[in-house]
């Protein structure tokens, strides 16, 4: 629909080294980002051009023409989502461009060759809770170990493109929608009025999509980046809750990701003509997506879990691990030695009735053993000693604590676990070593 203007300037970036710690702010530096300033905008004027003006009507036209775009480096305290619009511009980040561009290829990636996209929500929530302190956050391709997008397979970079294409478009327009209804910033009008204007942003985006006869299928990843890295929290549905949507640029709450789901189900028969024939994929599959997610953005429970995620895991947790696991060895070029607890060991963790899926990373030293351990609920860390075939260990899993005892024989590892002093009582575990 919008074609690969957009995106293959994007592809001919060159990645510099890093020039400074900071926070989210600092992912990129600024010699990438001059470069990816230009081709951004080149592409965006090019995409509205050929593609948005033909559609527009002679209001919206001549509404725009007043508020010319602007693609600048990055926007300071707002990144990776920094758009928004004035009377006189709207600005789009060529950083939170970059990095939204990074997210898709990363996870078609993993997708594609067989790896598990959880450690993409696992690199966003970690970046929620990132401290200046621990230096610059790594970039999403080196963070996640994604290989050079010339060694991909072709279908990685198509779908990356279609998808950031679509995710590009709804940003722009929604920022627009802005322009055309004369929306003041959300800092200027109480939050029900925030949410409102949100919510006809979007439904313009939407529209031009309709328009365009194009499915917007970048818009349901493009809210999953947002609401992993922005959204959630354990005070669902408070008035703290409900002061930080309406203090931000672009809040994401359950009512407004419902009010994008029902949009796209209703302009379903507009879009249906882009989809193949026979495909799994559809308006209304698309729209359901986005109600799922309202559902877990909506649910403290899930809001723990995943903020436990968050604050537990660190960048060497994010190596691509085989779809349905939790962890896998860093991507360091390390070769585990032969010791029983020199490596990464797989196998299922019982505990209150329930089996889950338990993956450990070590690394043996003499008798020293350390390593970290995962079973969905964010990554804990385990110190011990070895005598022989048996580890006793201590192990942390954010605010808990406890020990445990494991058994090699034959190649097959038992283990039991334990709060506090005790090492049993916790659960249990069969674990065996995997490449």
């Amino acid at each position: 629909m919008v074609g690969r203007v957009l995106s293959a300037i994007v592809l001919s970036f060159t990645v510099a080294g890093a020039a400074q710690a900071g926070a989210i702010d600092a992912i990129y530096d600024d010699q990438e980002l001059a470069a990816a300033q230009s081709s951004y905008t080149r592409g965006f004027h090019n995409i509205y051009d050929r593609d948005i003006t033909p559609v527009l009507t002679a209001e919206e036209r001549a509404r725009f023409a007043k508020a010319p775009l602007s693609v600048e480096r990055s926007v300071a305290d707002r990144e990776p989502f920094g758009f928004f619009s004035m009377p006189d511009r709207v600005v789009i980040s060529a950083a939170s461009l970059k990095f939204l561009f990074d997210i898709t290829l990363a996870e078609r990636w993993l997708d594609l060759t067989g790896h598990d996209i959880g450690s993409v929500r696992d690199y966003l929530t970690m970046l929620r809770f990132w401290d200046a302190g621990r230096g610059r956050p790594p970039q999403p391709l080196a963070a996640l170990c994604i290989p050079p997008e010339s060694t991909m397979p072709p279908k990685v970079g198509e779908m990356s493109d279609e998808i950031f294409n679509d995710a590009g478009l709804f940003v722009l327009m929604h920022e627009y929608g802005h322009v055309l209804y004369r929306h003041r910033a959300n800092l200027d009008v109480p939050p029900e009025e925030s949410r409102a204007n949100e919510e006809a942003a979007d439904r313009f985006a939407l529209d031009i999509f309709a328009r365009l006869g194009g499915p917007p299928a970048g818009v349901a990843w493009f809210f999953y980046i947002a609401t992993n890295l922005l959204e959630f929290r354990t005070d669902a549905g408070s008035v703290a809750q409900q002061s930080s949507l309406a203090a931000r640029t672009h809040p994401v709450s359950p009512e407004r990701l419902q009010a994008v789901a029902r949009n796209i189900a209703v302009q379903a028969d507009a879009y249906a003509k882009a989809f193949k024939t026979g495909s799994q994929a559809s308006a209304l599959a698309l729209a359901q997506q986005i109600l799922q997610l309202s559902y877990m953005l909506a649910d403290p429970s899930v809001q723990r879990f995943t903020i436990q995620i968050g604050r537990t895991v660190s960048p060497v947790d994010l190596a691509p691990r085989p779809k349905g696991r939790n962890l896998s060895a860093p991507c360091d070029g390390r070769v585990a030695s032969a010791l029983p607890y020199d490596g990464t060991l797989r196998g299922t963790f019982h505990a209150g009735g329930i089996d889950t899926n338990l993956d450990m990373v070590l690394k043996q030293d003499g008798g020293n053993v350390s390593g970290a351990f995962g079973y969905g609920n964010g990554i804990g860390r385990m110190t011990g000693q070895a005598q022989d075939a048996k580890l006793t260990y201590r192990w942390t899993l954010g605010a808990e604590s406890g020990a445990g005892v494991i058994a090699a024989q034959a190649g097959s590892y038992r283990g039991n676990w334990g709060y506090g002093t005790a090492a049993t009582g916790g659960g249990t575990f069969e674990l065996a070593k995997a490449p």
